[in-house]
C-alpha cells in the first residue's frame, strides 16, 4: 500500500507507524510496570532523569517482555547493547547504566529460559 502513495508522503507513513508501534510499546511497559512484581524496575527507571531514555528502556521492556522466542530477544539484546554503548561513560550516566544492566539481564534471562523449553 505505501508504494501507492506519493515519494513526499512514504516516509511519514513509515515515521507514523514506528511512532503508533512506539507508544504501543510505552503503553505496555506502563502497564506491566504498574504491576508490584516489576516495582523494582519501575524504581530504577524512575531514577533515570533523562526522559528520552526512560523511554527507550521502557521500550526494551516491553519488546523483551512480549517477545515469544530467542530470536526476537536476540534483536533486542544486540540493539539493546548499542544503546548502552551510547549512553556514554559509566561513572557519568550510572543510573542508565544500571538500567542497562537490568534489561539486558531479564532479556538474557528470559532467552535462556525460552532456549531450554
Amino acid at each position: 500500500m505505501q508504494n501507492d502513495l506519493p515519494l513526499h508522503l512514504r516516509g511519514s507513513c513509515a515515521s507514523t507507524e514506528n511512532r503508533q508501534e512506539e507508544l504501543e510499546l510505552l503503553d505496555l511497559a506502563d502497564t506491566v510496570l504498574a504491576d508490584n512484581n516489576w516495582r523494582w524496575l519501575h524504581h530504577l527507571l524512575d531514577l533515570v532523569h533523562d526522559i528520552a531514555t526512560r523511554q527507550r528502556g521502557k521500550m526494551y521492556f516491553a519488546r523483551l517482555f512480549k517477545s515469544q522466542n530467542a530470536a526476537e530477544i536476540e534483536v533486542a539484546l544486540s540493539e539493546m547493547e548499542t544503546w548502552r554503548q551510547e549512553l556514554g561513560d559509566e561513572s557519568a550516566r550510572p543510573r542508565e547504566h544500571d538500567l542497562a544492566r537490568a534489561l539486558f539481564l531479564l532479556g538474557y534471562d528470559k532467552s535462556l529460559s525460552l532456549t531450554t523449553l
